[in-house]
């Protein structure tokens, strides 16, 4: 089986969900496994939003890291879909992209 990591800056449109949503097709076919998923920006409900996703439709939730540094922003995209699909554990600390990388890795 393929294991799969992407890294993701989920946020102000639709290319990286688009990109989970064919990931996730592929991982209920047994194509793939994704393994984990990094968030390359500072809006604060990104790795939120890819954890529901997970979860939303059906999967385990991979391991999710974050970037650090930078100054956190609200991103309207990311908020909004948190606020109907985001559970409070999807808001659960996250590992930096780094380290969840090199354990993925």
């Amino acid at each position: 089986m393929i294991e799969f990591i992407l890294d993701s800056d989920v946020g102000s449109d639709a290319d990286d969900i688009m990109a989970l949503a064919y990931l996730a097709n592929m991982q209920k076919k047994g194509v793939l496994t994704v393994k984990a998923v990094t968030h390359s920006q500072t809006a604060k409900d990104g790795p939120a939003l890819i954890r529901s996703f997970f979860r939303t439709v059906g999967l385990d939730v991979p391991e999710v890291g974050t970037m650090v540094g930078g100054t956190p922003f609200t991103d309207y995209y990311c908020e909004k879909t948190c606020k109907v699909f985001a559970t409070e554990e999807d808001y659960a600390p996250c590992d930096t992209a780094v380290r969840v990388l090199r354990r993925a890795l």
